[in-house]
Formats: C-alpha cells, structure tokens, sequence
C-alpha cells in the first residue's frame, strides 16, 4: 500500500474508531508514559495497514505482531505522539500486537485478527495409509484441518509453514479429494479438484488354489500389511490378528475357516474398501462315486468309494435322526459301514471333521416295498436339489397328516371357493436341464370333498394351456407319471425347467396332498 493511501485511509479511520474507542478496556492515563488506546480495524488482511492510537507513542521503537514479527519505527506511516500507522507483514499471526519502547513492552488486551485467502498450489498424488504427503502453497500456517475421505479430520500435522504442510494419511482414509479448513477473521473453506490416491493392497496369487477346511493358504501381492480383515466365499471374517501371518507387504498366510465354499476371497483395506481376488478357491471336500451293493438291505455292509473321504466323520441315513459315526472300515477313498435300522431309500449326507455337511449324490435304494427311487427328486419329505414353494395357495406343511413315502407331505388348501384358481408353485432359481429323464412322478391324495375334483398340471410359465388334467380320487394315494417330451410339447417349452405348477380346475374343492415329486 502507498504512503499516499495510508494518508487517506489515516484520515478516514478517525471517523470508524469510536466504537472501537468505546470499548477498549485500555486505560488512559495522562502521564509522560507510553499508552496504548486502541488499535484498528481487528480484523485484518496480510498487507493492509493498521491505526495505533495512544499517548507519548513517539516513544515507541518498534511494533510486534504474534508470533514474533518486528516492524521497526523506520518502517512506520504518519508517525505521531498520539497515532500512527503499521503495515501488517505476511507472516503476522492472530494474537495480541505489542508495543515496543526502549525500557517497556506494551500488550494490547484485544487481538488482531486476519481475513487469510490461502491458496493450495500442489498435494502430493498418491500415497499409502499412514505415510506423509506434502502442501505447498501460500499463507498455509493459516491451515487448521485437513479433511480427508470418510469424513477423517486431521488437526496435528507433522509440519506446517507459511508454504508447505507435511501432514499423514490416516490409515482409515481412501481415495477422494480433501478439504482444507482456514483459520482467521472469516475463515475460508478449500476442497481440492484432484482426489489424493490412497493405495489399496493388490493381489498376485493365492496358493494353493484348492484346498482343504482350516488349511493355510498364502495371498501374495503388495501393500497387503493395509489389509485389516479377509472375507471367504462362504462369509466368514478373518481379522488381521487371527492371520498365521501378515506383518509383510508381500504376503499373508491365513488358516481357511471350516465354513468357506468355493469361491472368491475378498481383502478389506482399513478404510473398509473391498479389493476382491480374481483367483478363486476350490475347498476340498469329500466326494462319492459310487455306493455298492444296490439295493442294500438293513443291517448289510455298504461300501462307499470316492475322494478325501479321510475328511468324514459321519453319515447321516435319509430315515434316520442320529448320524452313524462308527465305520467298519475308513480311508481316503473308502468307507464301509452297515446300513442302520430305520434307513430308507433317499439321499445320504457327509458330515465333515469340520462340521460341514455335503449332500450325496448318488442315491440310496433299499430293497423292499415302496416306490421306484427318483433320480432327481423335487419333494420328499422337503423340498431337495434347489427345488422350492414359491407359493401362490395356501400349503400347510409339510404335513404328517397323510403320507405317502416318508414322514411329511404338502397338503394343499383347495377349499377358497369363489373365483380363485390357486395353485402350487415349485419353483428352482438355478432352471434344471431335465433332458436326461424320462418322466415326472408325484402322487396325490384326495381329502374329504376333493373326489372328482381336477388339477391342471403345467410347466414353467405356459398361461391357461395346461400340460395335462388330473382327476383326484378321494381317500387314497394315486401314482401319475408324464413323459418329459409331452409336458415340454403342452407347455411350449424346452428341457429347461424353472416351475412345476399344480393348478386346480374349475374351483376343486377339499384338500389336497402332494408327496414323493421327482423325475425318473
């Protein structure tokens, strides 16, 4: 500012300072003493000039802004007894201004405070959680906090200058811009355009790829000490302190949990970003190829042959409750055990040593009556291999009060009356390629009020075309079975199969029971 500005603004600050006057505690003293009345205006921009008002301040040498900045009396404007002016250097700071003489030093009771438009020139591009980037810029003492993504608020910073900020990176940040939070007189609010890149840990491989329940496998890549928890398919969480390892950048040796499944594993950085593994895993588990004799009777050796099925600790029998944990013989790919009482047709389930249970997929049969076994069964007992109610009438059950195979069937409400066409929906959310068989099995069993009543029997989504009608005899169990080929013809479909409805005709009344649904 020129000299002859300030004589200007000299003659203009008189006429603003009367409130300022009025309450400056300050007081004034009429003596040979140096006095400090009042300064003006408070509120201030780096380079503008202030109006000291006092008694005998020719006596002043110098005048001091916080922190410690001197401007000398060479470098004072319209100098006085009573006033005179001060240009405000930039490295001043808030806080009180002294008064400097040869024998005293002169403390104002008000601050001078700062109106600062500081500007942020460059930040460093990227960096990892915990390591420091740099600021630079002007005026950056003025800073107060550094914002970075997920709302995480830095005030202590490694360094901080009037040009350059060294701050850290807080190990919960990601990448996203940052905001700056100035102090002073009306504080400023800066956010940057470019987003700061916070580094993710980044995976090369993961060996072995298949491998067994509780095993160890090693994640190899870089940055993966920024890894706080592992998620396995399956869901299960592995935090960092429940790792075998994981203090290096390079590798992580982690224990598989007993319920992971094939699939991907996805790493979680602190910031809570998901970093998901291409490689997938394959979790050994034991598999059946064949069980021998069939039919077997009750009370007879079956012989079970596979893989891994070391990894068994027991069977459970369709039929019956308890799982069968005494073999006669057990190795990896075999195992003999005797049929126990109560076993009948169905599928049979492996229970590992690590409580995983793996449905069997080849089918039980013992000898005896009852019906043929199905190859794929729908409905027995519950609903098996995907298959599910999907709704649409009401279904009780599954229902002990009339069964065909087993203990349970679904018992269908037909009883609405009125307008209603209800119907039961089995539905499978993976559509079933039934190519390979030849017909579709179920039974029905009429109950009170039900004879001569008629259900329409369709597939997936056919509209009022049925693929074929059904007579319900009431008061007992009857078998139907329809070709594969005539059902997909009726329905207009192909051998891809995501419903199978049992729809009643005309309003049937009385209910219905549906056991033993499957494909032979």
């Amino acid at each position: 500012m020129s000299k002859l500005s300030n004589l200007f603004l000299l003659a203009i600050i008189p006429l603003t300072l009367t409130a300022i006057l009025s309450c400056e505690d300050d007081e004034v003293m009429q003596s040979t003493e140096t006095t400090l009345i009042s300064f003006g205006p408070s509120g201030v921009m780096h380079g503008d000039s202030i109006l000291i008002i006092g008694e005998n301040l020719m006596r002043v040498n110098a005048v001091e802004f916080a922190p410690a900045e001197r401007v000398p009396e060479s470098e004072f404007l319209l100098r006085e007894d009573n006033r005179f002016m001060v240009v405000v250097p930039p490295t001043a700071e808030t806080g009180p201004i002294k008064l400097h003489t040869d024998d005293e030093v002169i403390e104002s009771k008000t601050q001078l405070n700062f109106s600062v438009a500081y500007s942020i020139s460059d930040v460093t591009d990227e960096a990892r959680p915990g390591a420091d980037i740099t600021i630079t810029g002007n005026f950056l003492n003025w800073i107060e906090s550094i914002t970075f993504s997920n709302n995480l608020t830095v005030e202590d910073f490694v360094s901080q200058s009037q040009s350059e900020i060294v701050v850290t990176v807080p190990w919960e940040a990601s990448t996203g811009s940052l905001i700056f939070q100035g102090g002073g007189f009306e504080p400023l609010t800066v956010e940057t355009k470019e987003s700061l890149m916070v580094t993710l840990p980044a995976v090369t491989s993961v060996t072995p790829q298949a491998v067994r329940h509780t095993e160890e496998v090693t994640v190899t890549g870089t940055d993966l000490d920024l890894v706080k928890e592992i998620i396995f398919p399956g869901d299960t969480v592995i935090a960092r302190q429940d790792f075998v390892s994981g203090s290096d950048e390079t590798s992580i040796r982690v224990n598989v949990p007993a319920t992971a499944v094939d699939g991907q594993i996805t790493l979680v950085a602190y910031s809570d970003v998901e970093v998901a593994v291409e490689e997938l895993i394959e979790i050994i588990l034991p598999v059946e190829t064949s069980l021998s004799p069939t039919p077997v009777p009750v009370g007879e050796e079956l012989t079970i042959t596979g893989s891994d099925l070391d990894l068994v600790a027991s069977l459970v029998f369709p039929g019956v409750a308890d799982p069968i944990t005494e073999f006669v013989s057990q190795s990896a790919t075999e195992i003999k055990v005797i049929v126990p009482e109560g076993a009948i047709s169905g599928f049979m389930k492996f229970i590992t040593i690590h409580d995983y249970v793996v449905n069997l997929a080849t089918e039980l049969e013992l000898p005896g009556e009852g019906p043929p076994p199905l190859l794929l069964t729908v409905f027995d007992d519950n609903f098996q291999n995907g298959w599910e109610n999907w709704g649409w009438v009401q279904v009780d059950g599954p229902s002990d009060e009339q069964v065909f195979d087993g203990s349970s069937s679904l018992k269908l409400l037909f009883n609405s009356g009125g307008d209603a066409w209800e119907g039961l929906q089995i539905g499978n959310g993976t559509p079933v390629d039934v190519s390979g068989y030849t017909n579709l099995v179920f039974y029905l069993y009429g109950g009170p009020g039900s004879n001569d009543s008629q259900v329409m029997l369709k597939v997936n989504d056919a509209g009022n075309d049925p693929g074929a009608t059904i007579n319900v005899v009431e008061g007992e169990w009857t078998e139907y079975s329809f070709p594969v080929s005539d059902l997909n013809a009726a329905s207009g479909t192909d051998n891809t199969w995501s419903m199978i409805i049992l729809q009643e005709f005309d309003q049937a009344g009385g209910d219905v029971y549906v056991d033993y649904v499957g494909f032979q």
